[in-house]
């Protein structure tokens, strides 16, 4: 992991969801001061239990302006992972897609810019890249979004540019692939894909591919997004795009193999219809990040593992 060497204060908006309580946690264990904005829609406090009485916990929305200016006080650096995160659920909501990942994005960098913070890390995402022919995709791809959740990130990574260009606050845009790791929220019907397997796993279920099982990810563990935000912040060039990723894909179906290995069972697979705005195809180039001394370090299988230990650990209590 990268270590900070000054203490410094530190916003994370949507930091009670599953990537950002993850970075609260990290911040924390290396004494840094913490700022968590969250309307809690998606997160969950219970995601910041372990570190509740070492944070700055706001209940606000980055869409109040008035409410990330206030957070934004002391801030060094902001961490944005507010967002609506599903490319399902922007299909059903395009225009509160437009509101929370467009005008909430402009929130957050005119509060940085009035408050004069140092560095702006945008979590922006794979889904810009659509189903372009060019694999693997590296940051100089061509853009071609699918739905409205990956129109609202490609816009807030234009903004980010603009107001480095413009006004000189400085951004990292960092464009992740799938995220993956303990901690996922399974339930949801926006749930991403290894959540809900490994949970159906759990329950003894059939495993439900979408599309034709075929279609490829690069997942990237969440140790591993942590490592890149902190290296985005300390190394990064300000302005710049990075993709975040493992460097390796895999197919559903392959990843239902695995599911079933480490389970230890064969699980039935129970066929679905193509998810709106789904793309077939998604490998990522991380040379660039790599240039940083990013290193994957959590590779599938290992992941995969953790969280079934975990899971069943956890129903042992129970």
């Amino acid at each position: 992991m990268v270590e900070l060497e000054e203490k410094s204060h530190w916003l994370i908006t949507g930091g009670a969801g599953f990537i950002g309580s993850c970075l609260a946690r990290e911040l924390v264990a290396q004494g840094q001061h913490v700022t968590v904005l969250d309307n809690l829609s998606g997160g969950k406090l219970e995601n910041l239990s372990a570190v509740a009485d070492k944070i700055t916990f706001i209940k606000g929305d980055i869409c109040d302006y008035s409410q990330v200016l206030a957070a934004c006080l002391k801030a060094d650096y902001i961490l944005h992972h507010a967002a609506l995160i599903s490319v399902a659920e922007s299909m059903e909501e395009p225009q509160k897609t437009a509101t929370i990942n467009g005008q909430g994005t402009i929130n957050v960098l005119e509060a940085a810019r009035a408050k004069g913070v140092k560095r702006v890390v945008f979590a922006s995402s794979a889904a810009v890249y659509g189903m372009r022919p060019e694999l693997p995709y590296n940051e100089q791809t061509p853009l071609d979004c699918q739905s409205p959740y990956a129109w609202s990130k490609q816009t807030g990574e234009e903004f980010c540019q603009l107001y480095t260009k413009a006004y000189g606050v400085e951004t990292v845009v960092l464009r992740y692939f799938n995220v993956f790791g303990t901690g996922q929220n399974p339930n949801s019907a926006y749930a991403a894909v290894i959540a809900k397997f490994m949970q159906r796993a759990a329950e003894g279920n059939c495993l439900e591919i979408d599309w034709d099982g075929r279609q490829s990810r690069d997942f990237v563990h969440v140790a591993d997004v942590v490592q890149a935000n902190l290296l985005a912040v300390t190394k990064g060039v300000a302005g710049e795009i990075y993709n975040v990723a493992s460097g390796r894909t895999y197919t559903l179906l392959e990843l239902a193999d695995l599911i079933e290995k480490i389970a230890g069972k064969k699980l039935g697979r129970v066929s679905r219809p193509k998810r709106p705005g789904d793309v077939h195809e998604s490998s990522a180039d991380i040379s660039k990040i790599m240039q940083l001394g990013f290193v994957p370090s959590v590779t599938l299988e290992q992941g995969l593992k953790q969280m079934w230990l975990e899971k069943h650990s956890a129903q042992v209590k129970e």
